[in-house]
């Protein structure tokens, strides 16, 4: 069966070393005008007095932006709200390939990739982030590729499906605030 072409951003399923996935609630302003999707890598932004954390979707360059987590649900454009967060560096997440080349193969297991932060599905309210295949190689990146995801739908190839980790993460031990 050929993998479909789903975005879905990524997926939190597990932390590496077990026990309960950490949340926290952090803020979208008004003033941003992109919605939130579920599973959107979010970074923060900003400090804010009142609110705490300021959260807002993607990352400003791939490869380099340090993520604070993934959003666990959806919310409008131009509508301050809470959002909660997954905020564990070490969570394993599942995410699709964009399919640039030839998919996921066994040869970019190990290997490092960015993500391409697209817009989200109004209709699903699903994030359209996926993991940018051009960009598959050893060198400093958004997120490690573990392994394909193991699900009897899935396969190596076009629009597979990929347990990936976070290479930085800005909640990482020893991580440098970057951009904040």
């Amino acid at each position: 069966m050929a993998n479909v072409d789903n975005p879905h951003g990524l997926a939190v399923i597990r932390r590496r070393g077990g026990g309960p996935l950490e949340t926290q609630v952090m803020r979208k302003l008004v003033g941003f005008g992109t919605a939130i999707f579920k599973n959107d890598v979010v970074m923060q932004k900003a400090g804010d007095a009142t609110y705490g954390a300021v959260v807002e979707p993607g990352l400003t360059t791939p490869g380099t932006t340090q993520p604070s987590g993934v959003a666990l649900h959806w919310d409008a454009a131009s509508h301050a709200a809470d959002i909660w967060v997954f905020t564990d560096w070490d969570v394993v997440m599942e995410a699709q390939d964009n399919n640039d080349t030839d998919g996921f193969t066994q040869a970019n297991k190990g290997l490092n990739g960015n993500i391409e932060c697209s817009a989200g599905n109004a209709t699903t309210k699903l994030s359209g982030h996926e993991l940018d295949e051009s960009t598959f190689n050893t060198a400093t990146r958004d997120v490690h590729l573990i392994d394909l995801f193991k699900d009897p739908n899935n396969a190596y190839g076009s629009w597979a499906r990929v347990e990936v980790v976070f290479c930085q993460h800005r909640m990482a031990p020893g991580a440098l605030s970057v951009g904040v």
